[in-house]
């Protein structure tokens, strides 16, 4: 048995991440969205195709989104290389949502749409199992995994321990916040095994992250000072 607090934070004490994935390119999307949720909340990241002057969330606990509440529209632009995310506040404990992003007023999905599962009420006793593991694309087997499709369906939620990108090994080897903004793109489009698997585990429950050193350089150990320190952060961040 585990006890549920509000919020669940991933991360190595300085930076943690909700993790956007990428889907199937409609309308206004190019990255699909992820949640990551609380008892009562969930946060939606996404990014665009180009800027956009409202993206927006529709949802409901219902997978045919009947009745559902779409949340005021928020912007996008090149300053976050067209990345966002949106906030769904006042939901059930314990309970699936089903949702769709829209893009100036056009929904970006269809049935059967992405979907997640609010914790159980904080403070709750409750039995839960969840995934973890690292190393989206690691070097022995590159795009030939399929260990995202093995983990089942039942787990809450995804916590991924870092390299999310090997930014010093997959081209274009990163230096600078462009480089670092292709790596994840890259990652997160799905052009593989690996990859696709990852993305549509991303679509059927939460994902926590945090980085390792693949995600900045190979053994990076040089602190916050170094140059693809700041890039590399915001890359990760954003995406």
């Amino acid at each position: 048995m585990g006890t549920f607090t509000s919020t669940f934070t991933a991360g190595n004490g300085t930076q943690s991440k909700t993790l956007a994935h990428v889907f199937q390119v409609l309308a206004g999307l190019s990255t699909s969205p992820t949640a990551s949720v609380s008892d009562t909340t969930a946060r939606v990241s996404f990014r665009t195709t180009a800027a956009s002057s409202s993206v927006a969330i529709k949802y409901a606990s219902n997978s045919s989104l009947t009745g559902a509440v779409t949340t005021s529209g928020v912007a996008v632009d090149g300053t976050s290389d067209f990345t966002g995310a949106i906030d769904l506040p006042g939901l059930a404990a314990d309970t699936q949502y089903w949702y769709t992003p829209v893009v100036d007023e056009v929904d970006q999905y269809s049935a059967p749409y992405p979907s997640f599962k609010t914790f159980p009420a904080a403070g709750a006793s409750a039995s839960f199992s969840f995934a973890f593991g690292a190393c989206t694309k690691h070097s022995d087997t590159i795009g030939e995994d399929s260990i995202f499709n093995a983990i089942p369906a039942g787990a809450r939620f995804f916590l991924h321990l870092g390299d999310t990108v090997y930014a010093d090994r997959d081209p274009p080897i990163a230096a600078t916040l462009a480089d670092y903004r292709t790596q994840h793109r890259t990652v997160l489009i799905g052009t593989d095994v690996t990859t696709q698997d990852f993305k549509a585990l991303r679509a059927r429950m939460p994902v926590f992250t945090t980085w390792d050193d693949h995600d900045l350089a190979n053994d990076f150990s040089s602190g916050t000072g170094a140059a693809i320190y700041a890039p590399a952060k915001q890359a990760f961040q954003e995406y």
